[in-house]
C-alpha cells in the first residue's frame, strides 16, 4: 500500500510502481487464460458458447489492463521529471 492513503498529495513513485507491477501479474494471469480458453476443445464440459464468453472476458479484462497500465506508466514518468 502506498502511502496516498495518509495524505491528499497524490499516489507516490512507489505506490505507482507497486500499481504497474499488479497490473502485470494481472496481464499475464489473463493472458494464460485466455490461450487455455482459446486452445480448450468444445464438449461436453466445454460448450461452444461458454468458450466464446470465456474468450470474450479474459479478452475484455486484458483490454482494460492494457489502457491503465499506459496512464499509471505516464504518472509515474511525470513524477520522474
Amino acid at each position: 500500500m502506498g502511502m496516498e492513503s495518509f495524505s491528499n498529495s497524490g499516489p507516490t513513485k512507489e505506490s505507482l510502481q507497486a500499481r504497474i507491477e499488479d497490473l502485470q501479474r494481472q496481464r499475464e494471469v489473463y493472458s494464460k487464460r485466455l490461450q487455455e480458453a482459446q486452445d480448450t476443445p468444445t464438449g461436453a464440459l466445454f460448450s461452444e458458447g461458454e468458450k466464446r464468453a470465456a474468450i470474450e472476458n479474459h479478452q475484455a479484462m486484458l483490454d482494460g489492463i492494457n489502457p491503465e497500465i499506459e496512464e499509471v506508466t505516464q504518472k509515474l514518468s511525470g513524477l520522474n521529471s
